[in-house]
């Protein structure tokens, strides 16, 4: 559970599971509503793959992801764009990197609540090569 409390200024605090903290809105220092939830779905995602691989005894090398709400207009709703980097060792084919983000991407609860209002791109590599996937 998330609690939100409003404090001033169109500003309010978060606290999560945890008691962590942190400012939220208009004039907060760091993270606007839209900046959480672009986190809230690469990290999710990111949980996700990192799970799948751990499960497929996979090793990672390496993830980094981005992400980022597109506007919408008045034809069309916004959408939120992830896009993974993952760097797998020599010893994993690009095939079974493919394989853990469409896992990923099935289990993410944040990406399936979004629908297709969500959108994963992947670039995987292996130390010696690289491959995308969208």
């Amino acid at each position: 559970m998330v609690e939100l409390v409003w404090d001033t200024a169109r500003s309010g605090t978060a606290r999560g599971m945890t008691g962590a903290a942190l400012v939220v809105g208009d004039r907060a220092p760091a993270f606007h509503p839209e900046d959480l939830l672009g986190m809230a779905a690469a990290g999710c995602v990111m949980r996700a793959y990192l799970k799948a691989a751990d499960e497929a005894h996979v090793p990672i090398l390496s993830y980094l992801a981005t992400a980022r709400i597109e506007p919408s207009s008045e034809m069309t709703e916004p959408r939120l764009r992830v896009r993974s980097f993952v760097l797998g060792s020599s010893d994993v084919s690009e095939q079974t990197l493919a394989a853990l983000a469409e896992r990923a991407c099935q289990s993410s609860a944040v990406a399936r609540l979004l629908g297709d209002r969500c959108s994963a791109e992947w670039n995987l590599r292996v130390l010696g090569g690289a491959s995308r996937l969208s």
